[in-house]
């Protein structure tokens, strides 16, 4: 039997003695070695799956940083084209308040004119009251001769 001073006293096979040193038989030693070499095999699986898992997520890291770059380019490209419409529809609005302008000042002719022909209107019809008080004069002259 061999003598270990630093088993836990819960486990089969352990006895107490005066000493306070637990008294295990050869048996129970392999027993308690090879339960421990099982847990070491254990755990370097464990390990071992872990490090395919990090590989793994390496690779996928990766993928995902080559397809946010990628967005990151296709974002430029489109800022660039948003950049470009700005500009374009700043000159778009430049001609239309051009155009606003001028059809500001056509109106302006347009409702000048439109006083003219209103004026020569009134103007026509004088005119033709005249024609017509004159007809009615020469007529009437006509008829007592």
């Amino acid at each position: 039997m061999a003598r270990i001073g630093s088993f836990p006293s819960s486990g089969a096979g352990f006895a107490s003695s005066d000493t306070g040193w637990r008294s295990v038989s050869n048996h129970a030693l392999e027993h308690r070695v090879n339960r421990l070499e099982n847990d070491v095999m254990s755990i370097y699986e464990m390990l071992t799956d872990i490090k395919a898992t990090q590989k793994r997520h390496d690779l996928n890291f990766a993928t995902l940083a080559t397809q946010i770059d990628e967005l990151d380019e296709r974002f430029d490209e489109l800022g660039g084209r948003a950049d470009v419409l700005d500009g374009k529809m700043g000159l778009l609005d430049g001609k239309v308040n051009v155009l606003d302008e001028k059809v500001g000042a056509l109106d302006g002719r347009v409702g000048a004119l439109d006083g003219k022909v209103g004026a020569l209107d009134g103007k026509v019809n004088i005119l033709d009251s005249k024609v017509d008080e004159i007809l009615s004069l020469l007529k009437s002259g006509a008829r007592g001769h």
